[in-house]
């Protein structure tokens, strides 16, 4: 019944052209990073704009059909660097028109399968780097030119920890852009709870960027070790994120590289019946 709805919404907007907007988190978020592909291998959302249409699809199916009554499905995907981005953006931050037509094609076939857009910008351990972002801003604006219509959030680099010298650090970056690509509900970052590079440590409310409204969050553990943990070593990441961050909106974004695992549906079935903001 849900895929005729969709089909008919679908067919509804084409007849009467009307424009794809952003899709609206309800009160809980679906955003899973890890899913197995068609293949059956373990495979990340980070990857999207360079998966072949078949695939992409099966992705969008396959986080539509994990989100559960009163969930939104979601997507992040990366922006950069050019060898996970199809070359939309090269690594010297050039961007030509044909790969913008091509990012906003993606973006929108998201948008009206229902699945809400986070595009993450920068990869922490990779060139082009989220600390310069100021530098990159005339290409965030124009990115945001295209695809800001059918963006839900933005989030600013996968595992922020790594080069941050403080929160203050990731703020500043946060709040160009915020600047630069204005109008969306969310604005955050990715950030493994209580690592450390020794300059910067998100271990309390204290280490939240302030301009983030939003955390992705990688647990504490090794995500691969997730099934080897279990469930308990969730629980006990839960309860500490969620007792030292009060009133935090996060989603649980990578706890277990599993996907589809038992051990894995236990530990997010855990997760939302906490009433966590969103899963993964």
């Amino acid at each position: 019944m849900k895929a005729v709805l969709d089909l008919l919404v679908q067919l509804f907007n084409w007849i009467f052209q009307i424009e794809s907007g952003p899709v609206k988190i309800g009160e809980h978020c679906y955003m899973p990073l890890f899913y197995r592909a068609q293949t059956g291998s373990v495979a990340m959302t980070w990857g999207y704009l360079s998966k072949p249409d078949y695939e992409r699809a099966h992705l969008r199916k396959t986080i539509k059909d994990g989100a559960q009554s009163g969930e939104t499905p979601a997507i992040c995907f990366c922006l950069t660097p050019q060898n996970i981005n199809a070359g939309v953006i090269l690594d010297n931050m050039t961007v030509s028109e044909e790969m913008l037509d091509y990012l906003e094609d993606r973006c929108k076939e998201l948008v009206d399968d229902g699945v809400a857009v986070f595009p993450c910008l920068y990869v922490d351990d990779a060139s082009p780097r989220w600390m310069e972002i100021e530098k990159h801003r005339p290409v965030w604006e124009k990115v945001h030119s295209r695809i800001g219509k059918y963006v839900t959030g933005y989030i600013l680099s996968i595992e922020t920890n790594e080069y941050a010298n403080s929160a203050a650090h990731i703020d500043g970056c946060l709040t160009v852009m915020r600047s630069a690509m204005p109008g969306a509900d969310f604005y955050g970052t990715h950030l493994q709870w209580k690592a450390s590079n020794g300059r910067y440590q998100w271990a309390s409310a204290i280490g939240i960027p302030a301009s983030a409204n939003l955390i992705l969050v990688e647990f504490s553990f090794d995500p691969h070790k997730g099934d080897l943990l279990g469930l308990q070593a969730v629980k006990n990441e839960f309860y500490d994120i969620q007792r030292c961050n009060p009133g935090l909106r996060w989603v649980a974004h990578e706890y277990n590289t599993d996907a589809g695992s038992v051990t894995c549906e236990a530990q997010k079935e855990f997760l939302r019946q906490q009433k966590i903001w969103g899963t993964g």
